[in-house]
């Protein structure tokens, strides 16, 4: 049975060996095989390479200043050409800021995670009035930036640079809500920049998809937030 199969084989190779045409065939789906291989190793690499990039974003930044150093901050928020900023002064987990919303100003003091709203010469405790306050907690970037995809990196002439990341609703729900979901997802875009010494000046979120999946928006949805540390600009003052 065995010599049967071998003489049907080696009579098989033997008219494509004789006909030109079929040869043609056979070399045509050798290489297509052959290059189909490569391009599947080649993004298998690529992904690879993507997932240690991400992995080792934090090599780019430094966040230990503003965790430890006292700091002004900006952060402003767009939700349908609705702006609110808030700004001011913070020291570790505690910080006196402004709200400005919609030409109304309102004054807040921060003690860790309790906050009080100034009013005249009292001061009346109430929740957390910050929008969407996981972004604005920086200590979060990490942790956000660790289960994103490092996209592109650009260093500018005065040695700023800015990383630009991208990260799912699904993942941000999940961190945040601690929530599973299944939708049809768009990135949301996470760019931060740097100055020469690895120091965070500048957040930019563009949350679109997040905040219309949180009917929080149904168009726009961005954060920015500023960062310049005090001993810094009073360096920068007394020289």
């Amino acid at each position: 049975m065995k010599n049967n199969k071998s003489k049907s084989i080696n009579k098989i190779i033997e008219q494509i060996k004789s006909d030109p045409q079929k040869k043609a065939w056979i070399v045509l789906v050798g290489y297509f095989l052959f290059f189909f291989l490569v391009v599947i190793l080649v993004r298998a690499g690529n992904n690879q390479n993507k997932y240690q990039e991400t992995f080792e974003s934090s090599k780019y930044f430094d966040i230990e200043n503003i965790l430890n150093e006292p700091y002004y901050f900006k952060y402003s928020i767009n939700l349908d050409e609705i702006k609110t900023i808030y700004e001011g002064n913070q020291e570790k987990n505690t910080s006196n800021f402004t709200k400005t919303s919609q030409d109304t100003i309102e004054k807040f003091y921060q003690s860790n995670n309790t906050f009080y709203l100034k009013q005249e010469n009292n001061f009346k405790p109430l929740a957390n009035p910050y929008i969407l306050p996981y972004f604005r907690d920086i200590s979060n970037l990490e942790k956000i930036l660790e289960n994103a995809k490092l996209i592109s990196k650009t260093e500018y002439e005065n040695k700023n640079r800015s990383y630009d990341y991208q990260v799912s609703t699904t993942t941000l729900v999940k961190l945040i809500d601690n929530l599973d979901i299944d939708i049809a997802d768009m990135p949301n875009i996470i760019t931060v920049t740097t100055n020469k010494n690895k120091e965070i000046s500048n957040i930019k979120y563009e949350l679109t998809p997040y905040t219309i999946y949180k009917n929080l928006a149904k168009n726009k949805g961005t954060i920015e937030i500023e960062y310049t540390l005090l001993s810094k600009t009073e360096t920068t003052t007394e020289s």
